[in-house]
């Protein structure tokens, strides 16, 4: 008798137990759903307002590219016979510009975007002096022939980079030799 009171005892704790950890996880079945409804609704409020602001950027461009468009045609209807309106605003009081607008114009119709520039070489020149006399030195010209790849290469590697300051490009120009040549 004492072993059958003893297995069932067991017997109701072990569906006790049993019970217990189903009711455990029917309730974190019930909170990962929510969870995951949560998620989901926060993923599509992310989608939407990741939709809104790609909306927003293109509006944005095109807002751009008509006002660039249209400054650009308020330049065109402002300009008159000279082709730069501050140019026309000094011309109306009369003062002249450094270079008359015809010179403009005229180098406009020679160079279109088709032909290249003609490079012209380039010319050093250098003074020696001899025995410490100032009074006449000898000057020595050099052309320099150089190709458009050439300047590009020069321009490249001495033009001042956009994060250094005056001082920083002074300083890598000068320990490079870049004022010697």
């Amino acid at each position: 008798m004492a072993a059958q009171k003893y297995k069932c005892t067991v017997k109701w704790a072990e569906r006790e137990a049993s019970e217990s950890l189903q009711d455990l996880v029917k309730s974190l079945q019930a909170e990962l759903e929510a969870e995951q409804k949560k998620r989901v609704r926060s993923e599509t409020a992310a989608t939407r307002l990741q939709n809104q602001l790609r909306d927003a950027f293109v509006r944005e461009r095109e807002l751009r590219l008509e006002l660039a468009e249209a400054r650009r045609e308020d330049l065109e209807s402002e300009r008159g016979h000279c082709g730069l309106p501050k140019e026309r605003e000094l011309a109306d009081r009369g003062v002249a510009g450094h270079y008359p607008c015809e010179e403009v114009e005229r180098a406009k119709c020679q160079h279109d975007e088709r032909t290249a520039p003609q490079l012209c070489p380039l010319i050093k020149t250098e003074f020696q002096y001899e025995g410490g006399a100032d009074a006449a030195p000898e000057i020595i010209t050099k052309e320099i022939p150089y190709g458009a790849t050439e300047l590009a290469k020069l321009q490249d590697r001495y033009s001042r980079l956009p994060r250094e300051t005056e001082t920083e490009y002074v300083w890598r120009v000068s320990l490079t030799g870049g004022g010697q040549n």
